[in-house]
C-alpha cells in the first residue's frame, strides 16, 4: 500500500524591513540575493525576496546624504519574501538547527 502524499502547505512569507542590507548566499551553486531578518522568536533567518509574490525592500533615505537618484521624502517600503532555506539548493549545508 502506498503512503499518501503529505499535503503541501502554502508558502510562508516574511516581512523584510526597509533598509535591510542585501547579502549574497554563500553557496557556489546558488549565489542569490538574500536579506537577513530576525524572526519573532529572535532567530536570524535569510529571506529570498526574488520569488513569486516577493518584493525587495527599499533602502531608507537619509537626508544627510546627497544622492542624485533619490528625492527628499521618497517613500520607502518593506519587502516580503520566503525563507531562503526553502529556496536554496544547498540549504542543508548551512542550516544550523
Amino acid at each position: 500500500m502506498d503512503k499518501p502524499e503529505k499535503p503541501k502547505r502554502a508558502p510562508q512569507f516574511f516581512t523584510v524591513p526597509a533598509g535591510t542590507p542585501a547579502k549574497q548566499c554563500k553557496s557556489e551553486t546558488c549565489a542569490k540575493v538574500i536579506y537577513w531578518i530576525t524572526t519573532k522568536a529572535g532567530r536570524r533567518m535569510p529571506v529570498d525576496c526574488d520569488v513569486e509574490g516577493g518584493v525587495r525592500p527599499t533602502p531608507i533615505y537619509d537626508p544627510r546624504q546627497l544622492d542624485a537618484f533619490k528625492a527628499p521624502g521618497q517613500v520607502t517600503h518593506d519587502g516580503r519574501g520566503r525563507s531562503h532555506f526553502e529556496t536554496c539548493k544547498d540549504a542543508a549545508r548551512f542550516r544550523g538547527d
